[in-house]
């Protein structure tokens, strides 16, 4: 596999499916606001996933799930001190920026 030395801020991971569209949208907001974000284009396993993230040298991984009342939250984990945070989706953008 080719060398890929790109500043990744983060991948996310698509566990859930029926996730996709929700999570592709906030995949674009963050990248219109300047940040490098990975996906996966097919589906597949989160350990697969998050392999891929450790291979690119990714930041954070961010992945969506639904709370318990219907509601989605983003999961922020920061790869190099292993903290996990969860913030509300509209503010992932906020969260890796000031990582940055």
């Amino acid at each position: 596999m080719p060398q890929f030395d790109a500043d990744v801020a983060a991948c996310w991971v698509i566990e859930d499916e029926t996730l996709r569209a929700e999570s592709l949208k906030l995949i674009q907001n963050l990248r219109e606001g300047g940040l490098a974000v990975e996906y996966s284009l097919t589906p597949a396993k989160a350990d697969r996933q998050f392999k891929r993230a450790l291979d690119l040298k990714a930041r954070h991984t961010v992945r969506l799930e639904r709370g318990p009342a219907a509601g989605l939250k983003a999961l922020v984990k920061n790869l190099k001190t292993r903290e996990e945070k969860t913030v509300a989706p509209e503010q992932v953008i906020a969260e890796l920026s000031a990582k940055i």
